[in-house]
């Protein structure tokens, strides 16, 4: 390729920070005589993902003006930097200050991270904040939500936020949500609840789905259910390895 555009490098610099070559991606990003941002994101991205949050924050530092005032992305990958290093609520305050717009994706992201970190509250905060701002909450807001919900031990409002999905807000919950809604169940103590809910949903059960509540029985030490869920999730898992044990005979027949 004697002449790379800049969709050409980014798919390079992509596929470096993927693979966890951090080293490549930097050369690459280098190269980039104009950075667009999506090249800016990939390498923000990147440094996140070896940890290096302090490196993330001076690359996004660096992003000219313009680029920053008419795209969200370089925002969206700070913020998810921030996120995966668990820094979130203070960080991600400081950082929405000085954006010029947000988009869904934005404040699903703290949301998301705040969750994530065991910050409960404050994920619920941004919640309330983006709701009130008018900007319409997407599945991972949700999603989020109803995690730290279940950390600050707020079920009812857990149960709000997902029965509103469908009815409100037009999203069609996925089986995150309703291992989110049994983590919520179960944590309150609502066991039996969490288990119906395992049976009734719109899915198949996974091992993710029982281990779940395992981790409810652990917490109230309800023995009988544990047994259950623990047999339930080592059936599913076996499964899984049979499925992929012929799964690879077939490929090498």
């Amino acid at each position: 390729m004697p002449y790379k555009d800049v969709v050409a490098w980014n798919a390079m610099l992509q596929a470096f920070a993927d693979n966890g070559d951090l080293q490549s991606a930097r050369m690459i990003f280098h190269q980039i005589d104009r950075p667009d941002p999506a090249s800016w994101s990939a390498m923000i991205a990147a440094y996140a993902q070896h940890g290096h949050l302090d490196d993330a924050r001076r690359v996004f530092d660096s992003i000219p003006a313009r680029l920053l005032r008419r795209s969200v992305v370089p925002w969206n990958a700070m913020l998810a930097a921030i996120a995966q290093l668990g820094t979130a609520a203070a960080a991600a305050e400081a950082l929405f200050q000085r954006m010029p717009q947000s988009s869904v994706g934005s404040w699903s992201a703290v949301i998301h991270a705040c969750a994530q970190n065991g910050q409960g509250e404050a994920a619920l905060d941004f919640f309330r904040r983006m709701e009130q701002r008018g900007v319409e909450a997407d599945a991972l807001a949700i999603m989020g939500v109803l995690a730290a919900c279940s950390h600050v031990g707020s079920v009812e409002e857990a149960c709000y936020y997902f029965t509103s999905m469908e009815i409100d807000r037009e999203i069609l919950p996925k089986l995150e949500h309703y291992h989110c809604m049994v983590d919520a169940l179960g944590r309150s103590g609502r066991m039996r609840e969490a288990e119906e809910l395992i049976h009734t949903m719109p899915f198949l059960p996974t091992s993710i789905s029982w281990t779940t509540l395992l981790g409810a029985c652990k917490i109230h030490k309800n023995v009988e259910l544990a047994e259950l869920a623990a047999e339930n999730a080592r059936r599913l898992q076996l499964q899984n390895i049979a499925s992929y044990v012929l799964l690879s005979n077939l490929i090498a027949a």
